[in-house]
Order: C-alpha cells, then sequence, then structure tokens
C-alpha cells in the first residue's frame, strides 16, 4: 500500500521535492515497516528530492533504531516531543523524560524544532518549560494541546503572565531567536490593511487540501492527518478545502488575517472549516498582544535584536502600525485576562 501510494505522488507532473511524513501514535513502534519503506524509495529511480520526517516521543529511540537514524539523517529527520522540564514532561507523558536522549536529538538534528504541548496542568510553568528547552540548545515551537478544556478564566490569566515572562526573557536576551510558537506574528500584515483602510482578510496558513496530503493505513486519502478518524474526525471529510469562506462570527475579528487556527481541529470541534473553537481564540488573542509588545519594544532598538536586525525599513514601519492595530482593538478586550 505505501508503495503504491508513494509511487503516484512522486509521479505528479512537475513535482521537484517532496517531504513523507510518517504520523502515528508513536513510530518507533513499526519501525522496521518505516525502514523497508525509505529502502525502498531510495533504490527508486526518481528525480524528486524526498526527505523523510516524523515525530516521536523518543522513548524508544535506542540501540539499532537509533543507529540506523544516526546514519541517515538528514534525509530522514525526526522531530521530538517534549513538553519543558522534566516535572512538566512526566506530568503530560507518564513519566518518562529520563528514557530520552536528548543529546542524540540535539546533535543528530540540530535545526529542528522540539514540540512543546502545554496542557491545562503544565500552562503555569510554561514560561519555564520554553526557556529549558532553549537553554538544552533547541529551538521550541509550542502550542495548547488539542481536546482540553481551555475555558476558564484562571487558565487564560496564567497563560498571560506566563507570556509576559517569556516577553521579558527574549527582549532580555537579544541574540536568542525567538520560537516558532506560542506567539502569534505577522503583525506587519495587519499593520498593511491598517494603512490601506482594507478589512481583516481570510489567510489561509497550512497546506491542507494544497500541497498536503494524508493517507490512511487502508489507502484512503485524506487533506491532512486531522481529518482521519484517529484524530477523532468521524463527519464526512469535506469535498473541498481550497476557497474556504470566513465564518460570519470571526469577520469582526481583530486577529483573522493572521489566526493560525487549524481546520482538522476547527472541523472536528465546530463542524466549520474556519471557525476556531470559541474557547481557545482568547489564547490565539492572548498570544498576538503579548507578541506586539515584544516587537514594539525590539524595535525601539532593531540591530540588537537577532529577531528584528534583518528586518526591511518598510516591514518595520508596516509592523509598528500593526503593534498600534492590536494594541487599540485588543488591550481593553483582554483586561480580565492581563494582570
Amino acid at each position: 500500500m505505501a508503495r503504491k501510494i508513494i509511487a503516484d505522488e512522486l509521479s505528479a507532473p512537475g513535482l521537484e521535492e517532496a517531504v513523507i511524513y510518517f504520523h502515528g501514535g508513536e513510530i518507533a513502534l513499526h519501525f522496521d515497516l518505516i525502514k523497508e519503506i525509505c529502502d525502498w524509495v531510495w533504490e527508486q529511480d526518481i528525480k524528486v528530492k524526498v526527505t523523510f520526517a516524523a515525530s516521536t516521543n523518543g522513548t524508544l529511540i535506542h540501540g539499532a533504531i537509533k543507529e540506523w537514524l544516526g546514519t541517515h539523517a538528514p534525509k530522514f529527520q525526526l522531530g521530538l516531543s517534549l513538553d519543558g522540564t522534566k516535572e512538566m514532561h512526566n506530568i503530560n507523558r507518564n513519566n518518562s523524560f529520563d528514557k530520552i536522549d536528548l543529546s542524540f536529538f540535539k546533535e543528530t538534528w540540530p535545526k529542528q524544532p522540539v514540540k512543546m504541548t502545554i496542557s491545562p496542568q503544565t500552562i503555569g510553568k510554561t514560561a519555564e518549560g520554553i526557556i529549558y528547552i532553549i537553554n538544552e540548545g533547541f529551538h521550541v515551537s509550542a502550542n495548547l494541546a488539542y481536546g482540553c478544556d481551555w475555558d476558564h478564566v484562571e487558565l487564560k490569566r496564567a497563560y498571560a503572565r506566563e507570556l509576559r515572562k517569556l516577553a521579558d526573557f527574549f527582549i532580555g536576551n537579544p541574540n536568542i531567536a525567538l520560537p516558532i510558537r506560542p506567539f502569534v506574528k505577522n503583525l506587519e500584515l495587519l499593520g498593511r490593511l491598517y494603512v490601506n483602510n482594507k478589512p481583516q482578510i481570510h489567510k489561509k496558513w497550512c497546506g491542507t487540501g494544497e500541497f498536503m496530503v494524508c493517507y490512511s493505513p487502508e489507502g484512503k486519502r485524506y487533506p491532512c492527518q486531522m481529518f482521519m478518524p484517529s484524530s477523532g474526525n468521524t463527519s464526512e471529510v469535506p469535498s473541498s478545502i481550497g476557497g474556504i469562506k470566513v465564518f460570519p462570527d470571526c469577520e469582526t475579528c481583530p486577529i483573522l488575517s493572521v489566526c493560525p487556527s487549524c481546520y482538522g481541529y476547527n472541523y472536528l470541534r465546530t463542524g466549520v472549516l474556519s471557525k476556531a473553537p470559541d474557547d481557545l481564540c482568547d489564547y490565539t488573542k492572548i498570544e498576538t498582544l503579548c507578541y506586539s509588545y515584544i516587537l514594539s519594544t525590539m524595535l525601539r532598538d532593531a540591530n540588537r535584536y537577532a529577531h528584528t536586525r534583518k528586518m526591511s525599513d518598510l516591514t518595520k514601519a508596516l509592523s509598528i502600525k500593526g503593534i498600534k492595530y492590536i494594541q487599540e482593538t485588543l488591550r481593553d478586550e483582554l483586561s480580565s485576562f492581563m494582570d
């Protein structure tokens, strides 16, 4: 099944490069099958540049598996799920921290971000967890866990406090790059709309339904893994993920243009591709407002910070407008969460 799927996909006209991503569950549980698929692809006479990728909890990456991965990096990229400090990780992932060889991941894939999942039980240590991962020498991308009940004022207040701690950390360490998440960026886009007096727009931030496709073990095709039954989606897969219309309730949202909501999770929770669950909206706004504070501070001395050093004058000017827009529209709305 895998051979047929891969052969069909790699024969697409004009395709020059592809990433084949193994998705679980824990991929190391079926590593012999993964090796067989990789070896088969590498033996083929194809013109497409292929990279394999996967995510893992790291607990089984030892011995022969570890040796094989070390031999085949970087054409096999493996991302680690690491949920912060040992204490935080063990809360989320069943006391598995000490089973992970952190040095192996850092040395083998030095540019691969670690995936940090924030749960309601660990949200009060978000800043500590991200800073710990950075100090361990990793890049990091952190986000709230899907499937949890986030509709609690105390959790939103805790998140705002933690992101302010992170803001102070990055402002005080100008040569440390900002993480991919949790901050919502792209404020120059909001600035461009603000300057030209244009309404908010819907912008698609992922490849779902375009350059991304996912297959089940039975060979059924999905727009991405979040639409698969294994992710909880049991509704019929929507026929088109291309021209998605903005949900009416979202049309007046001040951060519509930069909202990074997941179409698959939206569909699972709300039944609408473009409608994010209400309990997550405030968190995304908090992320955006906190980033506006970081960026406004950094732009006052732009050459000092890695994040702003290479920004063009136009991007800086538009970002300043975006910051003004965000702070004017979100400060009062989020005041009950911001101490």
